[in-house]
C-alpha cells in the first residue's frame, strides 16, 4: 500500500494486543465556490484567492496546474500533488500493462497539462495553447470540483448546464454584474 499526499495512517485501539494500520483519507482543503475574472489581452488571469490558498496548502508552492478537461470543453486547475494521486490511478488501473489504452491516458493527464507559476496577486498567463483549446477570451469561469477546478469560457458553461437550473441562475447573474449579457 503507498501513501499518498493526502493521507496518513493511524492506530487502531480497539483490536486486542495489537495495533493495526488503518488508512484514513484526510478530508481537508477542497476547491469550492466560483468566481467570474477577466482575461486581459495578454491572456492574464487572477486566480481567487481562495484557489491560491487551497493550492499552497497542499503544495507549498505558487504554481497550479492547468489541463484540458477529459469530458467538458474546459480546463481544470490543482495543485502539483495531484498528479501523485494522477499517476496512482494510472497504475492502478492498468497495472503494468504499458499499452496503446495507458499512453493515451498518460498523455491526457500528463503530455497536454502545463504548470504555471502566479506571482503575489495570483495573476498567471493562460498558455495560448489551453487557452484555446477551452476557447476563454474575456472572461473565465472558475467553478470548484473538489479535488480540482474546472476553468470555463462562461458562455460554454451555460450550454454545458444548461439543465443546472441553480448553476444558470449563478452564473448568468455574474455576467449581468459585470454588464454582459448571457
Amino acid at each position: 500500500m503507498t501513501e499518498s499526499a493526502d493521507a496518513f495512517f493511524a492506530c487502531r485501539s480497539d483490536l486486542p494486543a495489537r495495533c493495526q494500520k488503518v488508512r484514513v483519507r484526510v478530508v481537508q482543503d477542497f476547491f469550492q465556490g466560483n468566481a467570474l475574472n477577466a482575461v486581459d489581452g495578454k491572456g492574464r488571469l487572477s486566480i481567487p484567492a481562495a484557489y491560491r490558498d487551497v493550492i499552497e496548502r497542499r503544495s507549498e508552492m505558487r504554481q497550479v496546474v492547468l489541463a484540458p478537461h477529459e469530458r467538458s470543453h474546459c480546463l481544470t486547475g490543482y495543485d502539483r500533488r495531484r498528479n501523485v494521486r494522477l499517476q496512482e490511478q494510472i497504475d492502478a488501473r492498468f497495472a503494468a500493462n504499458f499499452n496503446d489504452e495507458r499512453d493515451a491516458a498518460a498523455r491526457q493527464i500528463f503530455g497536454l497539462s502545463e504548470l504555471v507559476p502566479y506571482d503575489d496577486t495570483g495573476r498567471i498567463v493562460l498558455p495560448p495553447a489551453l487557452r484555446d483549446l477551452a476557447e476563454i477570451d474575456r472572461l473565465a469561469l472558475f467553478i470548484g470540483s473538489g479535488d480540482y477546478f474546472e476553468l470555463w469560457n462562461p458562455q460554454l458553461f451555460l450550454k454545458h448546464n444548461a439543465g443546472n437550473r441553480n448553476a444558470v441562475r449563478i452564473v448568468t447573474r455574474m455576467l449581468e454584474a459585470r454588464g454582459d449579457v448571457a
